[in-house]
C-alpha cells in the first residue's frame, strides 16, 4: 500500500500504484466507477467524492484538511476532468485498449486477489460485467472514508486489471475453475484477426438483442447501455443507432434521439425506423435497367453517369466492453 504521505508539495508520487495503475493512471478506480460507466454515473460518483473530501468538513483538523485538499485537487479532480471530457476520455480509453492488447500478447497473469477471484467463474461477458460491477460497488462504499488509507482505491484498480484481462475476449482467455483457493494463470489462446472480427460481431449482436428485449420491457436506461455497447463494438450498423434513438425517445430525450436517427441515416439512407421517426420518405429503389430518358441528337451517345461516391465507413473498433 502506498501511503498518502507520498503525495506532498515536494513529491508528486501517485496515490494509486497497484493493479491497472501499474501500467497507466487509473481514473476509473479513483472515482470508484466501472470502466464502462456512463457520464451520469461518473458525475454522480464525483459529487459523492467531493462531498467526502470537501476541506470544510475538516476545519478543526488541519492535517486531515490538508490531506483532503491534496486528494481532491491532485487525484479526484484530474480523474473527473479526464473522464467527463469526451475527447480526453476517448484518448484515455484508447490507451487502455492498447494496454489490454499488450496484456493478451504478453499473457499477463490475473492478479491474485479475492476480488478478482470472484470474477473468474463468469461464463460469458454479461456474467463477467455483472460480477465486475458488484465488486466495484462493494469496494467504493467506504472509499476515502479514511484519508490516509488508499487500500480500497488500489483494490479497485486491481479489479479493473482483472476485468480487462478476462475480457480478451472471455472465451479466448480461459480461467481454470477447478480450484477456489487461487487463480490459475492460464495463457491466452492465439487470436487471429479473423477470430477477433467474429468475436466482435457476435458480442455486438448479443448486446443489440439484449437492448431490444430491455426496450420491450420498458427498461430504457439499461436498453441504452446495451445499444451503446453494441455500437462500440460495431459502429457501422445503422440498426444499432436507430434503436438507440428509440430508447432515447422513450425516455424523453427527443434531441438525443434525433441525433441517433440522423446517424443511422448517414450509414443507411433506407433505415426504416430512422426514416419513420424523422418523417422522411424512404428513397425509391431504382431498377438497374432503368435509365433516364434522353433526347437523341443525331448519333450522339448518352452521357456516362457518374459513379456514386464511396462513403467512408467509421473505423472498426475492438473493445471488449
Amino acid at each position: 500500500m502506498a501511503p498518502l504521505e507520498r503525495i506532498t508539495d515536494d513529491n508528486h508520487a501517485p496515490f494509486v500504484t497497484e493493479g491497472l495503475a501499474q501500467y497507466s493512471q487509473d481514473h476509473y478506480a479513483v472515482l470508484g466507477v466501472p470502466i464502462d460507466a456512463d457520464l451520469e454515473e461518473i458525475r454522480k460518483n464525483y459529487r459523492s467524492k467531493t462531498k467526502l473530501l470537501h476541506p470544510d468538513r475538516f476545519i478543526r483538523d488541519p492535517e486531515k484538511r490538508k490531506c483532503a485538499e491534496i486528494l481532491l485537487s491532485r487525484v479526484v479532480n484530474p480523474a473527473f476532468e479526464a473522464l467527463s471530457n469526451s475527447d480526453r476520455r476517448h484518448d484515455y480509453d484508447l490507451l487502455l485498449r492498447l494496454a489490454t492488447m499488450k496484456f493478451r500478447d504478453n499473457q499477463t497473469p490475473l492478479p491474485n486477489s479475492s476480488e478478482v477471484l470472484r470474477l473468474s467463474p463468469a461464463r460469458n461477458m454479461e456474467e463477467l460485467k455483472i460480477l465486475y460491477r458488484k465488486e466495484i460497488e462493494e469496494l467504493t462504499k467506504n472509499q476515502y472514508a479514511d484519508l490516509n488509507d488508499n487500500q480500497l482505491t488500489n483494490a479497485l484498480s486491481t479489479v479493473n486489471l482483472g476485468f480487462l484481462i478476462l475480457s480478451i475476449p472471455l472465451e479466448k482467455y480461459p480461467v481454470s475453475k477447478s480450484t477456489h483457493s487461487e487463480v490459475s494463470n492460464v495463457p491466452a489462446a492465439p487470436v487471429t484477426p479473423g477470430d477477433t472480427t467474429k468475436d466482435v460481431s457476435n458480442w455486438s449482436q448479443r448486446h443489440f438483442e439484449r437492448g431490444k428485449e430491455l426496450l420491450e420491457k420498458r427498461q430504457f436506461k439499461e436498453a441504452i447501455r446495451s445499444f451503446k455497447e453494441a455500437i462500440r463494438l460495431a459502429p457501422s450498423i445503422s440498426d444499432y443507432y436507430s434503436h438507440l434513438g428509440l430508447a432515447y425517445l422513450s425516455q424523453g430525450f427527443p434531441g438525443m434521439a434525433k441525433a441517433e436517427f440522423q446517424h443511422a441515416l448517414q450509414l443507411d439512407p433506407k433505415d426504416e425506423i430512422a426514416c419513420t421517426q424523422l418523417g422522411i420518405s424512404q428513397p425509391a429503389t431504382k431498377s438497374p435497367s432503368a435509365q433516364p430518358a434522353q433526347k437523341a441528337k443525331g448519333n450522339s451517345a448518352p452521357l456516362p453517369q457518374k459513379a456514386p461516391a464511396k462513403q467512408k465507413s467509421p473505423p472498426k473498433k475492438w473493445w471488449p466492453f
